[in-house]
């Protein structure tokens, strides 16, 4: 993972971004940051692009001005963003920036639906990352705690 906070920074999340583009099929891995994303009041401060070649930090606070410069991408529907419970960040990128995500992948969601039991028809409770990574056995169960913490805070 790279932390980026100025112009070269952003240059270079926006390059690896295009070359997604023109590749035409690639996935990014998202997560947001920040107090209170989403809601009335609150702020983005991180935003974390995960490609296949690198992780991106990129601090939103710093770029406030120029995360339109990420709109082409993240509203792109050649490029799949996958989150963990978008609906905050989603609201943050549209109400705050304008940009509207598009072609995105929920894992909370595909989670939820893995979950629901037809017959029953009976609705599930909500579950985070963590103890979606624990239900599904997703690593070895002497991963420990921190460990966990650590691997959803990155990968999802």
């Amino acid at each position: 993972m790279i932390y980026y906070d100025d112009e070269g920074g952003l240059s270079e999340v926006i390059s690896a971004l295009q070359g997604m583009e023109e590749a035409g099929d690639g996935t990014m891995l998202l997560a947001f940051q920040g107090k209170g994303v989403g809601n009335v009041g609150g702020n983005l401060s991180l935003l974390q692009i995960g490609l296949p070649s690198k992780t991106f930090i990129v601090d939103a606070l710093a770029f406030h001005d120029d995360m339109g410069r990420l709109a082409p991408f993240l509203q792109s529907r050649n490029i799949r963003k996958v989150v963990w419970d978008g609906r905050l960040g989603y609201a943050e990128l549209w109400h705050r920036y304008g940009i509207r995500l598009e072609n995105v992948l929920d894992l909370q969601l595909v989670y939820l639906h893995d979950r629901y039991d037809l017959s029953a028809r009976k609705s599930v409770g909500l579950t985070g990352k963590l103890g979606a990574i624990r239900q599904k056995d997703l690593f070895p169960i002497e991963t420990s705690e921190s460990d966990l913490k650590s691997i959803s805070a990155t990968h999802f």
